[in-house]
């Protein structure tokens, strides 16, 4: 408040915000005066105004300026006032993608039979920032699988951890796995890594539903939670992309080789393999039956494979078994072993089968 209490009137010219002294942190965007009478509006005898000045801090602790109004008092230019503030409360989370992305998308990348060393896995980060004045504190509560699959029920277990692996950054760099929580003091942030980690699934148990890890299809989407101290969850969108071309593999270990088997029952020769495909688009097989030699026998049999393995109801990306069986005239040919060519229209694998066996 500014009282005049001279005999005449009482001119104010301006009003600002400084700091106080030359060494102060600069505190004075925090301050805003209101209500400074402009130049021709003069204070007469014994008369006053009143300055409002509003505080809005934008940091944690103590905020220090000074309020220096012009007058045209000739004893003094200016009245000074200081002000000061403190900035208080809760924890306020900020979450911010890399690159200021709404998710963390990653690929086309090749599914592995076995996981990449960590140095070789796509990666992308995300940072947790505290804005507010307390300790915050957040922890990774689930990555859990979306899409139609999810659904429509084919994937009961929606666990995508091993898909999506997470880790803390340090400020060196350096990576740890994430603790069960993660502390961020006031004006601090911590920064997380996701990694994208696709591996061939083996072929599911029929019984059940499935489990995110047993499909991999061509686009993945899954959300990462995290709950925090502060409100409500914090959720990040994944979205994985898996290169396409098929794979010939060990429907029970697809680290090992691709297994293919021949065996005979009564007139009937039955073949078996198994693929996986992450877009699910299998096209056709070609087998070629060979002799002790590892001769031709034959011509080969093409089959188409698209119609029967629609009518199958597989998730996509999930990885199958193909039983087939030769029921006419191929038990009097000499028959060892059998070559196996499967294509899905982009690309095609080869395997052969060990020994002709009995059932």
């Amino acid at each position: 408040m500014i009282t005049n209490n001279g005999n005449a009137p009482l001119f104010v010219t301006g009003c600002s915000v400084v700091r106080c002294n030359a060494n102060d942190r600069d505190d004075t965007a925090r301050f805003t005066p209101t209500g400074c009478p402009a130049t021709a509006s003069a204070i007469n005898p014994g008369g006053q105004v009143t300055i409002n000045v509003t505080f809005s801090p934008t940091v944690c602790g103590d905020s220090r300026a000074c309020l220096v109004v012009a007058v045209n008092d000739p004893r003094g230019a200016q009245v000074t006032s200081q002000l000061n503030g403190t900035g208080g409360g809760a924890a306020i989370a900020r979450l911010t993608l890399e690159g200021g992305a709404s998710a963390l998308e990653f690929g086309p990348v090749n599914a592995t039979p076995k996981p990449r060393k960590t140095r070789k896995q796509p990666s992308r980060t995300f940072t947790v920032e505290n804005a507010g004045c307390e300790q915050l504190t957040v922890s990774v509560a689930s990555i859990l699988r979306t899409g139609p699959d999810v659904n429509n029920g084919k994937i009961t277990n929606r666990d995508d951890r091993n898909l999506f692996p997470v880790v803390l950054v340090n400020a060196d760099g350096t990576e740890i796995p994430v603790p069960a929580s993660v502390a961020i003091a006031p004006a601090r942030s911590a920064t997380f890594r996701v990694r994208f980690n696709p591996v061939i699934p083996p072929v599911a148990p029929d019984s059940g539903g499935l489990s995110a890890q047993q499909v991999l299809p061509d686009e993945v989407t899954s959300v990462l939670t995290l709950n925090q101290s502060a409100g409500p969850s914090l959720t990040v969108n994944l979205a994985g992309s898996v290169s396409t071309p098929l794979r010939l593999i060990d429907p029970d270990n697809p680290r090992r080789s691709p297994l293919v088997t021949l065996a005979r029952s009564g007139s009937q020769l039955i073949v078996e393999f198994s693929t996986f495909d992450s877009n699910q688009d299998v096209s056709r097989a070609s087998y070629q039956f060979l002799d002790s030699a590892g001769r031709n026998v034959d011509q080969a049999f093409v089959i188409d494979l698209a119609q029967a393995i629609s009518q199958r109801n597989l998730a996509r990306g999930q990885s199958f078994r193909v039983t087939q069986r030769f029921t006419q005239g191929v038990d009097s040919l000499s028959i060892n072993s059998v070559r196996v060519t499967v294509s899905d229209g982009e690309a095609s694998e080869t395997a052969t089968s060990g020994p002709l066996r009995s059932n």
